[in-house]
């Protein structure tokens, strides 16, 4: 009789052990789950703001290609610019001598 006793109190001791244990995997499962949920809205967010890195990068390329364009006009026109500047430099030299020391 006492042998049985031992039995069920193990019994129930395995089988506390096994609710407890089942208990756990439901929990790690439901973390699992969270874990996951937040993984993929994670991808997502990354997905989306790779996107947005790729289209800035194409806009600073595009800018970049602008400014350079804007810097080639400048110049251009600073060249112009000065080559008037030389000739009407030169038409009133011509036209009318500075006196000299």
């Amino acid at each position: 009789r006492e042998e049985v006793e031992v039995d069920i109190e193990s019994f129930d001791a395995l089988e506390q052990e096994i609710e407890r244990a089942i208990g756990l995997i439901e929990d790690l499962k439901e973390e699992k789950a969270q874990r996951e949920k937040e993984n993929a809205e994670l991808r997502a967010r990354l997905s989306e703001i790779e996107g947005a890195l790729g289209a800035l990068r194409e806009e600073n390329e595009r800018l970049r290609r602008e400014n350079e364009q804007a810097k080639q006009l400048m110049e251009e026109r600073k060249e112009r610019l000065k080559a008037r500047l030389e000739q009407m430099l030169s038409k009133l030299e011509g036209k009318s001598p500075l006196p000299g020391p």
